[in-house]
């Protein structure tokens, strides 16, 4: 099976970090609780992003910091902005918390509306940007998300799970607004998905205010272990990330000449397709499905709208490729 639905890294942990973590762990007693490994993973955390520990806190994935911006900033009534569609974790954050979320619909090709968003960014209590975009793989400008952080009157989470992708940051905009919080994740270009390892950046207060609403000791030694070993190896993401831009550019020249298929490119380790006919997606979705392809599917009143494939290894990436091609004999 191939999975291109999770957007998960292709590429696992190193084994060399692996086996160096396994023995730390041996060696640290299990009994105690991780305060001090805490804060050496501050620490090591705070020399990988040029950010103060201050301004620093962990997460069991950016999951756990997106539930627990809502706690500290939602609440019933709370307006919600956010770019539709988005990532299903801010919806599902959203109604457990009573927030009244306030939907700005991306354009036919998913591109974004700042001028209806800004506005819309004006009267809320809580703005969501995503950057690359999830599912849009779209990218913000720097310039674009500081004026919507400037004339937001209330809190704004810039999610940058894909941000290593995309290759550029908002983190340098905590120094000068106060209404501003940056998650992150070691899930994605450093293959950590089943590692649990996110983290929050934002000013001191912001971080103090998030820490009220977070459960002691969290994350657990393992997480932290697994930390600190990351930053060691932090040129293996690099190396991964080129590849993985690589070959996702190799995909969708392959696509974009088969007629059949719309391809919407993005800056994430992940694009969108969707074929040019309810036949023709139907077609796509049953074929992936016979070639053992795990696809992300999109639907609208029941109806495949559109599919996400995360890039994957070329060999896999063959495989799809492989699979396309049966598609096209078929819808001749």
């Amino acid at each position: 099976m191939i999975r291109m639905h999770m957007n998960e890294s292709p590429y696992d942990f190193p084994f060399r970090a692996k086996v160096r973590m396994l023995f730390r762990a041996l060696i640290t007693p299990w009994n105690r609780y991780p305060e001090a490994m805490t804060e050496k993973a501050l620490e090591a955390l705070s020399s990988f992003t040029g950010k103060k520990k201050e301004n620093l806190l962990l997460g069991n994935g950016s999951n756990e910091l997106i539930r627990l911006s809502f706690l500290t900033w939602g609440g019933a009534g709370k307006k919600i902005v956010w770019a539709s569609p988005t990532f299903v974790t801010y919806e599902k954050e959203a109604r457990r918390s009573g927030c009244c979320p306030l939907a700005v619909p991306l354009d036919e090709d998913l591109d974004f509306d700042f001028g209806t968003f800004s506005e819309a960014a004006e009267k809320a209590d809580m703005v969501v940007l995503i950057s690359p975009g999830n599912p849009s793989g779209k990218q913000l400008a720097i310039k674009k998300i500081e004026e919507i952080v400037k004339h937001c009157p209330g809190m704004v989470i810039v999610d940058e799970a894909y941000g290593e992708f995309a290759g550029q940051t908002a983190m340098d905009l905590i120094e000068k607004y106060h209404n501003l919080i940056i998650l992150r994740t070691f899930s994605k270009a450093f293959g950590l998905a089943g590692g649990r390892i996110g983290y929050a950046v934002g000013s001191q207060k912001i971080i103090e205010d998030l820490k009220k609403a977070s459960l002691p000791y969290n994350p657990g030694i393992f997480p932290l272990l697994l930390l600190q070993e990351a930053i060691k190896e932090k040129r293996v993401p690099g190396k991964r990330v080129k590849r993985i831009i690589n070959e996702r550019a190799r995909l969708l020249v392959s696509l974009k000449k088969m007629p059949f298929v719309d391809v919407c490119p993005g800056e994430g380790n992940f694009f969108l397709m969707r074929g040019k006919s309810a036949k023709a997606n139907t077609v796509i979705f049953n074929v992936l499905q016979e070639k053992k392809i795990l696809p992300r599917v999109y639907r609208e009143e029941g109806e495949i709208v559109r599919l996400r494939m995360t890039v994957s290894r070329p060999r896999d990436n063959n495989r799809f490729l492989k699979a396309m091609e049966t598609i096209q004999r078929r819808l001749r």
